[in-house]
C-alpha cells in the first residue's frame, strides 16, 4: 500500500508540475525572466549621430540633442528616423537667424549620406516641423533649389 501511495504522489506531482503548457510551442529555453507583456522600447537615438565632414570642407557633430556645424549650433527638439529629419532651435550665438528654428532633412543614396537644411529661419518649432518640400529624389537641386550636401565620416 505504501508503495502504491508513493507512485500516486509521484504521478500527481508530475501532473501538477507540468500544468497545461503546450509542449508543441515550448522551445525548452528557460523563459521565466522574460516579460512578454512589456512592449515599451527605448528610442534608438538619431540614426545619423556622429562626426561628419561635408562636401564643402565643413564639420558636423550630431547627437540626439544637438547639431553643431562649424561655429553654429542647433538644439535638437525632435527628430524622426522614419521621416529622416530633425527640428532644432538655432543657438542665440549663431551668426545667422539666432534663436529661430531649423529643419534638417537627410537621405541616403546607397551608402552615401546627404542633408538639406530645408528651413533655417522658422518662427517656431511647429513652423519648422511643418516645413516640408526637400526633394529626396533630386540630390542636385531638391534642397530649396540647391543641391543636397554630402556627408562623409572624417
Amino acid at each position: 500500500m505504501q508503495k502504491n501511495m508513493m507512485w500516486i504522489l509521484a504521478a500527481l506531482s508530475f501532473t501538477v508540475g507540468c500544468g497545461d503548457k503546450d509542449a508543441s510551442t515550448d522551445s525548452g529555453a528557460d523563459d521565466s525572466a522574460v516579460d512578454d507583456t512589456n512592449t515599451d522600447t527605448a528610442p534608438a537615438g538619431i540614426e545619423i549621430a556622429g562626426d561628419w565632414a561635408d562636401g564643402w570642407g565643413g564639420s558636423h557633430s550630431i547627437s540626439d540633442t544637438s547639431w553643431v556645424s562649424g561655429s553654429s549650433s542647433y538644439a535638437i527638439a525632435v527628430y524622426d528616423n522614419d521621416g529622416d529629419y530633425a527640428v532644432a532651435q538655432n543657438a542665440a550665438t549663431n551668426t545667422y537667424n539666432p534663436e529661430l528654428w531649423s529643419r534638417f532633412d537627410w537621405t541616403w543614396d546607397g551608402d552615401a549620406l546627404y542633408y538639406c537644411q530645408f528651413a533655417y529661419d522658422a518662427a517656431s518649432q511647429a513652423d519648422a516641423e511643418a516645413a516640408t518640400g526637400a526633394d529626396r529624389s533630386d540630390l542636385a537641386g531638391g534642397c530649396n533649389g540647391f543641391g543636397w550636401t554630402s556627408m562623409t565620416a572624417p
